[in-house]
């Protein structure tokens, strides 16, 4: 098994269709194990309700931060989860913020046209 190290890396972006538990518990890991990072930002389809979940309880180590850009579903039931939905009234633009104060998300305002 290989291991790489990144030992100069300070900024890194990440794009997924889902954020999982998995991909937040993954993304957590990463600044953890990656020392010199120091802003990590994750672009994602649907940021699933278990996935942000796992971010609501986290915190970085200092000097490191964390966004996260995607949609959230409303629906109670079959939530939106691929790109063809993405259109749909019962999805949110959020950003997320994970940083050694906390956790915050902020909803973004559809344009009017």
């Amino acid at each position: 098994m290989y291991i790489l190290y990144f030992y100069k890396l300070k900024k890194m972006e990440i794009r997924v269709d889902c954020l999982t538990k998995r991909w937040s518990v993954w993304t957590l890991q990463i600044i953890q194990n990656c020392l010199s990072l120091t802003e990590l930002k994750v672009e994602a389809d649907f940021l699933l309700e278990e996935g942000i979940k796992i971010l609501k309880r986290s915190c970085t180590r200092p000097a490191c931060v964390m966004r996260f850009d995607g949609l959230v579903c409303h629906k109670n039931f079959q939530k939106c989860r691929d790109y063809k939905g993405r259109e749909l009234s019962c999805n949110q633009m959020v950003m997320i913020h994970v940083s050694s104060l906390g956790f915050s998300m902020e909803t973004w305002r559809k344009p009017l046209f």
